[in-house]
């Protein structure tokens, strides 16, 4: 059976084998050799399997990542300890990205009142009053703005998953 292709789409079988998986170990550790060489029923086995995908070759190439990384020991999670320390720091970058940007609001009690104030004081032009005015307006617009929109964000939070 040959699958109908569309233009500038293609077909391709991808087999594949799990030798530190669960199943696998269980069934006798096949760490050093692939038991792929005994048994060329793939369907089978469940260290192995195989699959044809039908569509687009580069996305697939592209969502589909290999790493070098053999286990030493036969334990499970050892092999998933690169991709989890990586989504890990990934995480923490960006939300302590986040928090850096909602810190510099420039609203009551966090930095960036500090941060307006002193880039308010370099411009000359203003007096010292004027500064004040200017740092208090934005100030209260910024706050509003800031609880309006957390408020939003929290309320969608609670509908989308049914707290209310």
């Amino acid at each position: 059976m040959v699958p109908a292709l569309a233009p500038g789409f293609s077909w391709i079988e991808v087999s594949y084998a799990k030798p530190y998986s669960w199943g696998c170990l269980q069934r006798g550790g096949n760490l050093s050799s692939s038991s792929h060489a005994t048994d060329n029923d793939l369907g089978q086995s469940p260290c192995e399997g195989s699959f044809v995908y039908v569509g687009d070759l580069l996305s697939a190439a592209r969502s589909v990542r290999l790493s070098p990384y053999r286990p030493r020991w036969p334990l499970l999670f050892l092999a998933d300890v690169p991709c989890i320390l990586g989504n890990g720091l990934s995480s923490l970058l960006h939300a302590s990205a986040a928090l850096a940007v909602v810190n510099s609001l420039p609203v009551y009690y966090l930095d960036g009142e500090a941060i307006l104030k002193t880039s308010l004081s370099y411009i000359s032009w203003f007096s010292r009053r004027q500064r004040h005015k200017i740092l208090k307006v934005c100030r209260l617009v910024w706050t509003v703005l800031s609880v309006i929109t957390f408020s939003r964000i929290f309320y969608s939070t609670t509908l989308f998953y049914g707290f209310v």
